[in-house]
């Protein structure tokens, strides 16, 4: 039965890829967006702290909030993943000038120098399960 479900995570992350069409831009509230995903991670994982972080200026941000979210979501489940307890997840939201800058750091084993230039390549992982679609 596991292996049924581990196989329809993977159809599913395939066809959402092959699905993907350009970004569906509107004017979202940052901070909400953050402290909305943050909320599904708190306690996930006995010892480990998940906070978010929202500067009081973050505001409103054009983005794809789907996209944003999904990407919020693999980071945090990276995160979670490589953070022992205890341990901490702080998810930022901040503004420089004009800009939204979303941040997501942990007290993790952290990811090796080897592999730091190849995070964002297509299908590229270390779990050895997954497709590598995440990041």
């Amino acid at each position: 039965m596991r292996e049924v479900a581990a196989m329809q995570g993977l159809v599913d992350e395939f066809s959402r890829y092959a699905r993907m069409t350009g970004p569906q831009l509107a004017v979202t509230a940052a901070g909400r967006l953050v402290t909305d995903v943050v909320a599904l991670y708190r306690d996930v994982k006995p010892g480990v702290e998940v906070v978010a972080a929202v500067a009081s200026d973050v505001g409103d941000a054009w983005m794809d909030v789907e996209q944003i979210r999904r990407v919020l979501i693999n980071l945090l489940d990276n995160a979670i993943e490589a953070t022992e307890a205890p341990g901490r997840i702080e998810v930022r939201a901040d503004r420089q000038r004009d800009t939204l800058v979303l941040a997501v750091a942990d007290s993790g084993r952290g990811i090796a120098p080897e592999d730091r230039d190849k995070l964002f390549l297509p299908f590229f992982s270390r779990k050895g399960r997954g497709t590598g679609m995440g990041l």
